[in-house]
């Protein structure tokens, strides 16, 4: 089980951010504990329907994943709260089960994710686990769900139901992309939070989570672009206010959930760009068309390395593998697409994170 996570990534568990997870350094997996979001199943554009069934789309998914990381995981199956596998039984509890028969040793330990506002199906599903496993649970709850919101009757009512005790649960308190424009508002709200907390000493774990990273590349300006990153200011804010009773700290990586509901057109065009994480802020590195009328394909992310690596906001390419990738583009290796941007960029800021947090509470 996690050892008081320091850093919980919730990830959407797509292709590039598997990969990313995959080629993590030993040093940036220590205190990671990554919170995987199952995607929701591709749509056929020609049919309009799914393009596998459930039992398929988890089944590929678990081979996947069991693969490229061993250790603790939350996994999320917000997506799938309703629907039902072919198989008597939830799809979160297909999952986990997969999970359990393709892992390896050490193999991942995956802590079933929930919250209030899931299903009756989803909750005994979470019981189920938890009897099968005993691994617990990791409440990751939205601002509508907060404690002090209802005082805590809601969540006391749910762990009453799951007969989970804080001593066997993880919390997440997620902003989402709700977390503001001013880091010290929202570092006072979680502040709030966290000392009106139902047993506030006796969680497995606490984390803070929200993201302020764009949701796509529209509005953009091409060249480098600087974006602060709000939710890791509010972070600090609360060490300064909070010291040793600081929670995790948890992030979306380079992605903004709200990107989920905004349908991509068909036939519409892709810019080269790469999202890569600085300090306190992103720098959006952003060039001509990958996909699109007059569009180059990978070629067109070769003069976005290039200008990346020529400006000073670049951490080197001994860094880790993603800013080699980035180095050697700029010296015109392919430039991918869409999938291998988002894992080197995932991978880059993973890597950042865990430094920074390691240099934070560094005895």
């Amino acid at each position: 089980m996690p050892a008081n996570p320091r850093y919980v990534p919730i990830l959407v568990a797509k292709l590039g951010e598997r990969n990313a997870l995959r080629d993590l350094p030993p040093a940036a997996r220590a205190g990671l504990t990554p919170l995987l979001v199952v995607p929701p199943i591709p749509i056929n554009r020609d049919t309009g329907e799914p393009s596998k069934t459930v039992d398929d789309h988890l089944r590929d998914l678990t081979k996947d994943v069991s693969a490229k990381w061993a250790g603790p995981a939350f996994v999320d199956l917000g997506y799938f709260d309703d629907a039902q596998a072919s198989l008597a039984e939830h799809p979160l509890e297909a999952f986990v089960d997969k999970l359990a028969k393709t892992e390896a040793e050490p193999g991942m330990a995956a802590i079933p994710v929930t919250s209030p506002n899931r299903s009756p199906q989803y909750q005994d599903a979470v019981v189920a686990l938890h009897r099968r496993y005993g691994r617990g649970v990791c409440f990751r709850l939205s601002p509508d769900e907060w404690p002090a919101l209802d005082k805590g009757t809601a969540l006391k009512k749910l762990m009453g139901h799951l007969r989970i005790g804080p001593g066997k649960a993880d919390l997440v308190l997620d902003c989402g992309s709700k977390i503001g424009d001013s880091s010290r508002v929202a570092s006072s709200r979680f502040e709030s939070e966290l000392m009106g907390l139902p047993v506030p000493r006796l969680w497995r774990s606490i984390t803070v989570a929200g993201t302020s990273a764009p949701v796509g590349m529209a509005g953009i300006p091409r060249g480098l672009t600087a974006v602060e990153r709000v939710e890791w200011a509010t972070y600090l804010d609360l060490v300064d206010h909070l010291g040793t009773r600081t929670p995790g700290f948890g992030d979306y990586a380079i992605a903004n959930p709200d990107a989920d509901a905004v349908a991509f057109p068909p036939g519409g065009s892709i810019s080269a760009a790469l999202r890569y994480t600085e300090n306190d802020r992103w720098i959006v590195a952003k060039g001509g068309l990958f996909k699109g009328k007059n569009s180059t394909g990978g070629a067109a992310m070769n003069p976005v390395a290039q200008l990346l690596c020529s400006s000073p906001h670049f951490a080197g390419a001994q860094h880790c593998s993603a800013d080699a990738w980035i180095a050697d583009a700029a010296l015109g290796a392919s430039g991918g697409g869409p999938a291998q941007w988002r894992q080197h960029g995932t991978l880059h800021h993973l890597v950042t994170v865990s430094e920074q947090l390691a240099s934070l509470f560094a005895p």
